[in-house]
């Protein structure tokens, strides 16, 4: 899964249990640092350390290297999804891009003098979605799963794609490329915005559910014509209070803890009154 990193890193990485690794940072000319288990710490040739003495240093030159092993050395073929800010590798794992943007107003025409890379590692972790599916999904229903970045909103999603997808039509809008495994009986409209996947999701694959990550503002006003249309939505977002969700949309609203990865703290139903937690 991490085979694009270069040898030096892959060789360190040996020493961590990659089930618990979550999250990479690089930075050019700077230590590299890790997140295993919910805390980030530095990444050293014999495994972490809360300090920055022999951690793994990361150059440029490298940034590029792993960048362009990532994309089977055609950055250019994944120029359109570089342009948002990521690339997904063919097995789910999300890179994100630090570097100069070039702009023409709001538009973004390329991006150059890569500088960082947030390496997002995905997991599928059977039965992990069991309390919301217990709680929540007893029908069809629309759930919104809310919690900062990285506490385990994309590893719910993608458990509830694996239990539900052969009880329903499921329909997953996978932006970002990571959500929908290879053999999952589900449909998936991939690296199109949330507002298209929805709007041709609806009009050809007559889904019963729709399944999404990472919901901006913008999102939402195509996610509640798909709820009164009759189709559930189960999503995500970068929220962290039950308080900050949209209202009379969805069903639930589930908060995950910040500070045990994918652990469910508190749900709420529609009208704001907690069923759990």
């Amino acid at each position: 899964m991490l085979n694009f990193l270069t040898d030096n890193l892959k060789q360190a990485l040996t020493h961590i249990n990659l089930n618990t690794l979550y999250e990479m940072r690089l930075r050019a000319g700077r230590e590299v640092k890790v997140n295993v288990g919910g805390e980030y710490l530095y990444l050293t040739g014999n495994g972490t350390s809360k300090f920055a003495r022999n951690a793994c240093r990361i150059e440029r030159d490298e940034i590029d290297e792993i960048l362009s092993n990532a994309c089977q050395k055609s950055v250019y073929s994944v120029s359109e999804e570089l342009k948002q800010g990521f690339v997904t590798t063919e097995r789910g794992v999300r890179i994100g891009i630090g570097g100069t943007f070039v702009t023409e107003g709001e538009r973004v025409l390329s991006v150059r003098n890569f500088s960082s890379l947030c390496i997002r590692i995905p997991h599928t972790v059977d039965g992990c979605a069991e309390k919301i599916i217990e709680v929540c999904l007893k029908e069809l229903s629309s759930v919104l799963i809310l919690s900062p970045p990285g506490m385990g909103k994309t590893t719910l999603l993608k458990d509830i794609i694996n239990r539900l997808s052969d009880r329903y039509n499921l329909l997953v809008a996978d932006e970002r490329g990571e959500l929908c495994e290879k053999g999952t009986m589900a449909d998936a409209i991939r690296f199109a915005a949330k507002r298209t996947a929805f709007s041709c999701g609806l009009r050809a694959m007559r889904p019963d559910m729709i399944v999404t990550d990472e919901l901006t503002d913008e999102d939402y006003p195509a996610v509640k014509k798909t709820v009164h249309s009759g189709v559930c939505v189960i999503a995500s977002a970068h929220l962290e209070s039950i308080d900050l969700a949209p209202k009379n949309i969805f069903d639930f609203i589930v908060l995950l803890s910040s500070k045990r990865v994918g652990k469910v703290e508190r749900i709420a139903d529609k009208a704001g009154n907690m069923i759990y937690g």
